[in-house]
């Protein structure tokens, strides 16, 4: 089998605008094989990538004029609004809405806030009226606890004991009775023998005394019935009573405890909650008055005035119709923003293959594509960490600072950047295609392996190899079906 050899030549220019620059004894040597697969031998050049990227320009710091009522609820129709790309100054009206029903709201809950503050008001003294009278009834409820407990004091000391010795007392004189009707009986009989009466007088005597003697001896029956009846019966139940008593009086305490906690915690709920609604109402007072201001915007500093926002270069909402005068607007958009007359920059982003090249501070030329005369120069900043999905891979965007900025550029308008990543002279290139997820096809004594490399900067067409070839090797670029 023949083999063909295919010199690289002087300087290659490639389509995406990265130049690669080689000498012919040192530039890379392609091998071309009858069948259709390439081998490249590996060799030594030079490298210069140059970066090129599209971009748009934003204003710095803009003022985006937002409308997010808190408690609002109604609709935001616009009463006056700047004209789109009007240069303003500090202080200059640029948006207002109409605040008729706003103000309506805002004096409903006014109303609303006083209404609350006399509920609390109230709630606050009739917790107050509340504990006092608690302390009251409780005062009386243990006094009357107190007098049952001494009244039962007294019933044991003086009223109990001067019961028992009634019914004693009764019994004796009961006795004492019978016997002096005994002895007066006695007595009779004895003088109505000796005297000289008619036998008619000594019989009704006699007769009277043994009536009240009988009655004496019925009485004392009955004083002693009374005083057993006393000692085991009245005495216990007039006691008893006075012990339920007592015990009626700790539970009405006790209950009077339990009712008096129930409504002294309703109370204090009633107070709280009250007191919450009032904060409420106050921070809907509050909240709307910060409303009404929003409806009225006037430009904090001098500024060109944009309608909608800037989003990845394209202006969203910024149809003039939909922003004229009665039209109504959504809470939340943003309707306008102010940007600084020259305070732009630009916004590129760099493909995920790039990152790795670009340093802050590495310069770039801008030039807008509506003013090619308005070309300057800038300096890069670090790419932003986290990197969005574009044209199948991931693109990170950065920042450039121009060192001027043209009156006539607007923000959103494009321009095309180009920024020198720098070269390598003396390194290993390999064409890109001969590297695929880190690694190559290397041929050796006719047979073909995979081999680790780590790649450098490339030009889209030839990639500079750091470890993993030696000057020399041979590597497939191209394998056939």
């Amino acid at each position: 089998m023949k083999w063909v050899y295919a010199a690289a030549g002087l300087m290659w220019i490639c389509g995406s605008g990265m130049i690669v620059q080689g000498q012919p004894a040192s530039a890379p040597t392609t091998l071309i094989k009858p069948a259709g697969e390439e081998l490249t031998t590996v060799t030594t050049g030079m490298i210069q990538a140059t970066i090129e990227l599209d971009g748009f320009f934003e204003p710095i710091d803009p003022v985006e004029v937002r409308l997010r009522p808190k408690s609002y609820q109604g609709a935001l129709e616009i009463k006056s609004i700047a004209p789109l790309g009007a240069t303003v100054k500090p202080g200059e009206l640029i948006l207002q809405i109409d605040s008729a029903e706003l103000s309506r709201q805002l004096a409903e809950a006014e109303n609303g806030l006083l209404s609350a503050r006399a509920n609390l008001h109230k709630a606050e003294a009739d917790d107050y009226l509340g504990d006092q009278s608690d302390a009251l009834a409780m005062q009386m409820a243990q006094e009357e606890l107190a007098n049952a407990q001494a009244a039962l004091k007294w019933w044991e000391d003086v009223d109990g004991k001067q019961l028992k010795r009634s019914a004693e007392l009764a019994v004796r004189n009961s006795k004492n009775n019978v016997e002096d009707q005994s002895d007066e009986l006695d007595q009779l009989r004895k003088m109505y023998k000796t005297e000289e009466l008619t036998s008619a007088t000594a019989d009704i005597v006699i007769k009277r005394a043994l009536r009240a003697l009988e009655l004496a001896k019925i009485n004392q029956e009955m004083a002693e019935a009374r005083e057993q009846k006393v000692k085991q019966f009245d005495y216990n139940v007039s006691r008893q009573k006075l012990v339920f008593a007592i015990e009626q009086k700790k539970q009405a305490v006790d209950q009077l405890k339990a009712a008096q906690e129930s409504q002294r915690t309703l109370r204090k709920a009633a107070v709280v909650s009250a007191r919450l609604n009032v904060e409420k109402a106050e921070a809907k007072v509050a909240e709307l008055k910060a409303d009404l201001e929003q409806l009225t915007v006037r430009a904090p500093h001098e500024g060109v005035v944009y309608y909608g926002q800037l989003v990845q270069g394209a202006w969203q909402n910024a149809n003039p119709k939909s922003l004229r005068i009665g039209e109504k607007l959504t809470a939340g958009q943003v309707v306008l923003t102010l940007a600084r007359p020259g305070a732009m920059r630009l916004v590129v982003d760099v493909p995920e293959t790039r990152v790795g090249w670009i340093k802050p501070g590495m310069e770039a030329r801008i030039v807008p594509l509506a003013y090619p005369d308005a070309a300057t120069s800038g300096k890069c900043q670090s790419p932003l960490p986290v990197g969005q999905p574009k044209d199948g891979g991931l693109a990170y965007q950065m920042l450039i600072e121009p060192e001027s900025v043209d009156s006539r550029l607007l923000a959103g308008m494009k321009a095309s950047v180009r920024i020198d990543a720098g070269r390598a002279e003396n390194v290993l290139l390999v064409p890109v295609s001969a590297v695929s997820r880190g690694r190559v096809k290397l041929r050796i004594d006719g047979k073909d392996q995979w081999r680790d490399v780590i790649t450098g900067r490339s030009d889209g067409e030839y990639v500079e190899i750091r470890t993993g070839l030696k000057q020399g090797d041979q590597v497939v670029t191209k394998v056939g079906k």
